[in-house]
């Protein structure tokens, strides 16, 4: 199947690479000769791709724990053009891959803690978990969104499970 999608690549709009590549990732299916091709077409098409779909092309790379340095940085860089668009699931998966990665990129997590700061009654329990995770593990240190997050985990508290309890400890 990931042969006769490469194949048919060239037609894909934006979403719909990203949605192949996302699919295969929840499969944890590591197609490498597939991923190669999805990196390509997406480095080509970049300017086109909204939140959703470079939050799920990161999300694919995280997942499979497959690194991509000009891939993701790319999308980083893109991402940060488009930050006001962000809602917070995207931007939630977004930081997420980038902590899974090990991927630090100063100015799209400052961006990043701004736009999370700014919608953080937005977010549900499991967005703060993966928001303070994936910061957490990029080592970056934003007082006023650990406070803003820290403020809605207390509001919220009674709708965390044990998993996002310890996520955010």
């Amino acid at each position: 199947m990931s042969r006769q999608m490469q194949l048919k690549m060239s037609r894909f709009d934006p979403q719909g690479l990203a949605n192949s590549a996302w699919a295969l990732a929840k499969l944890l299916y590591k197609d490498q000769p597939f991923l190669d091709a999805v990196a390509a077409a997406c480095l080509e098409r970049i300017e086109q791709f909204e939140p959703q779909s470079l939050a799920n092309m990161a999300w694919t790379w995280a997942t499979l724990q497959v690194q991509n340095h000009p891939l993701i940085l790319i999308i980083s860089h893109h991402a940060l053009s488009q930050m006001k668009l962000f809602r917070p699931l995207p931007l939630t998966n977004l930081v997420w891959s980038l902590g899974t990665l090990h991927f630090d990129h100063p100015l799209l997590l400052e961006a990043l803690a701004c736009r999370v700061t700014a919608h953080s009654h937005e977010y549900n329990p499991q967005q703060i978990a993966s928001t303070l995770w994936g910061t957490a593990k990029l080592s970056h240190k934003d007082p006023p969104l650990l406070d803003c997050l820290s403020q809605r985990c207390r509001q919220s508290l009674l709708q965390f499970d044990a998993q996002k309890l310890a996520n955010v400890a």
